[in-house]
């Protein structure tokens, strides 16, 4: 990892990678990216630094979660990849977004009011964004 808070020399943790799935990135809003979840701690200060397994650089640490102790998240290489191609061109273009707003169907009773399975899969589109630059405009005014 990285140079944590308060230290002045590099330190590291060990851990186990008890998850993957998506998961909100602190930094850029409700965005959620495909994440690692961790057992080793990731304190202020971390962030940035190189997650390694058999000497091989696995993800980059980037944040912990308040009130859970010795939880972290990083981020894995397809995101790191996906990034570093998106910018070779001297432009960052970011991820694409389905341009759907989504509920989960996890609570029970929802699924049994629309009549679907207890899979505990799927998701309800609950609206569709508007696409930048094809927003309509009242022309009568």
């Amino acid at each position: 990892m990285a140079t944590p808070a308060g230290g002045e020399e590099i330190s590291y943790t060990r851990g186990v990678v008890s998850r993957i799935q998506m998961e909100p990135y602190a930094h850029i809003g409700n965005r959620q990216f495909l994440s690692v979840q961790t057992d080793a701690a990731i304190n202020p200060g971390n962030s940035g630094g190189p997650v390694i397994q058999e000497d091989r650089v696995v993800g980059v640490a980037f944040q912990g979660t308040p009130g859970l102790e010795n939880t972290g998240f990083f981020i894995p290489p397809p995101v790191i990849s996906h990034f570093l191609k998106d910018i070779s061109d001297d432009r960052y273009d970011g991820f694409p977004q389905a341009g759907l707003r989504v509920v989960p169907l996890q609570n029970p009773a929802y699924r049994s009011l629309l009549k679907l399975t207890d899979e505990d899969k799927g998701a309800r589109v609950d609206g569709v964004l508007p696409i930048p630059g094809t927003e309509k405009t009242d022309k009568t005014r």
